[in-house]
């Protein structure tokens, strides 16, 4: 039964995969239009990138397709992960040494020109002549009058961008720069952003550098530079992918695991009774987001798969799925969520809360006002399903207002649940919160009141 158990759990991986990165271009649903910007910046001489977007939209599996594309047009290839305490010299040196740049320091006693790195200087490499003063790109420790040890300069963007610049063996190079938005140092940000204005010049198509980060605009990942020049640097955000790709990732998956959905329509479809279809409320729940397309995926499959499942998806499989969902989903998003319930007194400002929250999470994805918020607590308390959840709770829309207002404010330990956009536009600071929330409305009747003690 074991054995059995670690086979299901290894077809569903091959599947569903929620928390790692995609590396096959035909799991990767939703992302032509990104892809097909990559091809073209590959075959670009001198133009670096930058690939940003909110939490858990699937970057690291783009830059994972890029990666995979670069390698078979003859790119060497390394990933390189940033952490929050980096600095410049930090980062450039983990890339030299990822990139097996040989940069260790040596000693030229014939000449005043030099090479950085033996085995480089071997292929040809990097060379620098001596300027009439004797000063060199690199570190230089004088010892007799005919020798000079010459020491790698990982703070200098200029000495780094040229050992980079060097086709290794006659191939190019592509240096991915992964979970960038952790370097939190100005000054690093400039060196970076020198780096990709000396990367871009017309002699270095040899080296493309892609920066992976979370952030909303290009401005808040590279600080001031996000306006670096369109020739230097190409800016790929990662948006939310439609119903269509999310019903996708589904609906293929279970294919591929030999599962039947219970009543399969179209995506777009709606019962004779105008009720939510099985594959209706997955793609609602996963607002836009391939890693809970993935999530609810893997653990309906589990159910499915199981010695009870039968390889059926229905309702009640879902349903105890998302419960799984909801204990499984990222530990910030669960910490604020309990925070901001633990911080309302007692039971009816706890289900007031929950209620505004999960209209806020039936909105426009991207920005809503506090009138449509109002409106959708309104439909959800005349809904059979939702209304038991909020029995006997009645809210009108200044109370809506007034409640909405005050996820705005920041609690002890996180940021207000609603951040203003623009004029009388609000959206979900954490967009994946959203997601949370939706799952969490369908937990069964007894935690859901344990939820609210």
């Amino acid at each position: 039964m074991e054995q059995k158990s670690e086979e299901v759990m290894l077809q569903i991986s091959k599947v569903f995969t929620p928390f790692v990165p995609i590396s096959k271009i035909e799991l990767l649903k939703g992302r032509k239009k990104e892809i097909s910007r990559f091809k073209e910046i590959l075959n670009l001489p001198g133009r670096q990138a930058i690939l940003y977007g909110d939490r858990a939209l699937g970057k690291s599996s783009i830059a994972r397709i890029v990666k995979n594309i670069a390698e078979e047009q003859d790119y060497v290839v390394t990933i390189v992960f940033c952490f929050r305490n980096d600095t410049y010299s930090l980062i450039s040196k983990r890339i030299l040494e990822e990139a097996e740049v040989d940069s260790a320091p040596h000693t030229d006693t014939s000449s005043k020109e030099t090479t950085i790195g033996s085995s480089i200087g071997a292929k040809g490499g990097i060379k620098f002549i001596a300027e009439a003063s004797g000063e060199l790109d690199g570190k230089v420790i004088m010892g007799s009058s005919q020798s000079a040890q010459y020491q790698p300069n990982y703070d200098d963007p200029s000495w780094v961008a040229k050992a980079l610049a060097k086709e290794p063996t006659g191939k190019r190079r592509l240096i991915i720069l992964e979970e960038y938005d952790r370097v939190e140092d100005d000054d690093t940000h400039d060196k970076i952003a020198e780096m990709v204005k000396l990367l871009s010049d017309e002699q270095s198509y040899g080296c493309k550098l892609l920066i992976v980060g979370v952030a909303k605009t290009s401005n808040e990942l590279l600080g001031a530079h996000g306006s670096l020049p369109g020739r230097a640097l190409t800016k790929v955000k990662v948006k939310r992918v439609d119903d269509t790709a999310i019903g996708t990732i589904f609906l293929d998956g279970m294919a591929k695991l030999g599962c039947e959905i219970a009543r399969p329509m179209p995506i777009l479809g709606k019962s004779s009774h105008n009720e939510e279809t099985l594959l209706e409320t997955v793609v609602g729940k996963c607002s836009g987001y391939p890693l809970y397309a993935h999530l609810i995926g893997q653990e309906c499959a589990k159910i499915a798969l199981g010695t009870d499942g039968g390889k059926r998806i229905t309702f009640p499989v879902l349903r105890k799925a998302l419960e799984s969902c909801v204990e499984l989903d990222e530990e910030e998003i669960v910490d604020q969520f309990n925070d901001i319930i633990e911080s309302s007194r007692g039971k009816k400002s706890k289900s007031q809360k929950m209620l505004v929250m999960f209209a806020a999470s039936r909105c426009n994805q991207d920005k809503f006002t506090i009138e449509d918020v109002a409106k959708q607590v309104e439909k959800l308390l005349k809904h059979d399903f939702y209304s038991n959840r909020f029995k006997g709770l009645a809210i009108s829309q200044q109370l809506s207002h007034s409640i909405f207002r005050s996820l705005m404010k920041t609690t002890k330990n996180h940021k207000a649940l609603f951040c203003h956009i623009k004029r009388t536009y609000y959206a979900f600071d954490d967009p994946r919160m959203a997601c949370y929330v939706s799952m969490i409305i369908d937990q069964p009747l007894a935690k859901w009141q344990e939820l609210l003690q």
